[in-house]
């Protein structure tokens, strides 16, 4: 599965890293690189990431799965594109953030 994020923006960087690198990559770049938050000591005060929820998709070429709210970030849909051969997808879709963040 692969996440793509488009905006009409020319100013997004897109980050990745694997889940299991997620703790120490935010850690590292919290408020420096990704903003929100603004700096290093108000992401500090938000501490880790914590794992807030977890959905189950069927995901089928040219058709949007879910639609998430993430304070602060916005909203992040989630499709599939039109390039998927196999038919329908079987994904779990984990949204981690910072404590006190919705989503």
């Amino acid at each position: 599965l692969r996440l793509t994020f488009c905006t009409g923006g020319s100013r997004l960087r897109l980050h990745e890293c694997p889940t299991a690198e997620a703790a120490e990559a935010h850690a590292a770049r919290a408020g420096i690189e990704w903003t929100p938050p603004q700096d290093a000591a108000s992401a500090a005060e938000l501490g880790e990431l914590q794992l807030v929820r977890t959905a189950r998709l069927r995901l089928t070429p040219c058709e949007q799965a879910a639609d998430l709210a993430i304070s602060g970030l916005g909203w992040v849909s989630v499709g599939c594109l039109p390039t998927l051969q196999q038919g329908a997808l079987e994904a779990t879709l984990a949204v981690w953030v910072p404590r006190g963040v919705e989503v």
